[in-house]
């Protein structure tokens, strides 16, 4: 019987965007934080945008084939900021507002239509809600969701910056069930992508897969249409309280 349902963040509760002039905003925010903390950076603000959109692109494709996350200040001393500055200077909790800036102003992010209501709908029906995210960001997620007013909607939030692994790996999902105490055919996932979410909770062997589409579906999913197939397709959140209703 299905008692749980799992969500990814951004794409999924979350509608999410970038653009140019959203990428030019990060960089210069993350200019100024390197200003507030006194660290010496030699090139100008389009240096800077280059320099994190390139690096960042060499370590998400690494991430793709390990599957593996690393913390936000392995990100910035190894990846993003490395032979720029002095990454000595780079303490934790400078590398996770550099982390929290870029997951906030990279992308614009806006709770989807509904989403309230759907939880409250799944929550009165007597099922478990927990969260399964990719973030290179260790507190984003929870400070975005208390923003949004669904923080306490969700039993359980596991979030690759904290467990080391980035969906579809499987023992994100496993993880996720272990401490919701539930087994995989109670579990239903919602997500925006095949490449991550479909894929990985099948591979967990979730019992049913519900995919709606976002800002980063097709490029994630590119070349992907037929590997995997989700078992619902919705355009709404709204759609998701019937779903589970018919499957219970």
């Amino acid at each position: 019987m299905i008692t749980t349902v799992m969500f990814d963040m951004g794409g999924t509760l979350e509608d999410l965007y970038s653009d140019e002039t959203t990428q030019r905003a990060m960089a210069e925010k993350e200019f100024s934080l390197l200003k507030e903390y006194s660290i010496p950076y030699a090139g100008s603000v389009s240096d800077l945008l280059h320099c994190i959109n390139t690096n960042m692109q060499r370590y998400k494709d690494e991430s793709v084939i390990t599957r593996i996350e690393k913390k936000p200040e392995e990100i910035w001393r190894d990846y993003l900021l490395k032979d720029v500055v002095d990454t000595s200077l780079l303490t934790e909790d400078i590398c996770e507002r550099l982390a929290h800036t870029w997951e906030t102003t990279y992308f614009i992010r806006k709770l989807r239509p509904h989403v309230i209501p759907m939880l409250s709908n799944l929550k009165d029906a007597g099922l478990r809600l927990g969260i399964i995210s990719n973030t290179a960001s260790i507190f984003q997620v929870f400070d975005t969701l208390e923003v949004y007013g669904i923080r306490d909607y969700f039993e359980q939030i596991v979030l690759s910056s904290i467990i080391g692994y980035r969906k579809p790996h499987v023992n994100a999902f496993r993880i996720a069930m272990r401490q919701m105490g539930v087994l995989p055919n109670e579990c239903v996932y919602v997500g925006d992508t095949l490449a991550r979410d479909v894929s990985g909770a099948i591979a967990a062997g979730f019992q049913k897969t519900i995919q709606i589409h976002s800002f980063l579906t097709d490029s994630r999913d590119a070349g992907l249409k037929g590997k995997w197939v989700p078992d619902y397709f919705i355009k709404d959140m709204s759609e998701i309280p019937a779903i589970v209703a018919a499957l219970r």
